[in-house]
């Protein structure tokens, strides 16, 4: 069944957009690594996924369920090995067609501008920042570059931090 207008969606969520109500709350999981929890809106069809891997994923749909679930290969810190942790199917489905804003955020989070203020517009600036870098660093790979993002943002610091001769004008 798809949306009202026709549309299928799938995507991340956040705890606090789901109904207390909704069987799969917080507390009622255990934190046992590939354990999942799913359940359907009777009146709109939307699944909620609430997926454990390293950290709880909780994930909506109308267009992908949990079948079939397949493994994928994660290292266990516990048992220092590589092990096989259950994966369903809206998680694959997911991660096959994550798209650009899915992809910039997880570059963003990775290397943040780490700088905290007091005004308001702050966080906003460094956001923006943030977002140029990475999309430079993208058009930059495009081009052929090899830089990882961190030496990427390590040459950009770099080279501002440098101190220039003063040239006559």
């Amino acid at each position: 069944v798809l949306g009202v207008f026709g549309f299928g969606g799938t995507g991340t969520i956040r705890d606090n957009r789901i109904p207390k109500s909704c069987p799969i709350s917080k507390n009622s999981m255990s934190k046992e690594r590939g354990k999942y929890k799913s359940t359907i809106s009777r009146e709109n069809g939307l699944i909620v996924v609430r997926w454990f891997d390293n950290s709880v994923v909780l994930m909506s749909s109308n267009i992908h369920g949990t079948e079939s679930v397949s493994t994928v290969r994660r290292f266990s810190q516990q048992q220092k090995k590589f092990i096989q942790v259950p994966r369903p199917a809206i998680i694959v489905n997911y991660n096959k067609h994550m798209g650009g804003v899915d992809r910039m955020d997880e570059d963003i989070a990775r290397y943040r501008v780490g700088i905290r203020g007091k005004k308001w517009w702050w966080p906003i600036f460094t956001w923006l920042l943030d977002v140029a870098i990475n999309n430079a660093w993208v058009l930059s790979k495009k081009s052929g570059s090899t830089y990882t993002k961190l030496e990427f943002k390590r040459e950009i610091a770099s080279t501002y931090l440098t101190k220039k001769p003063n040239t006559p004008h």
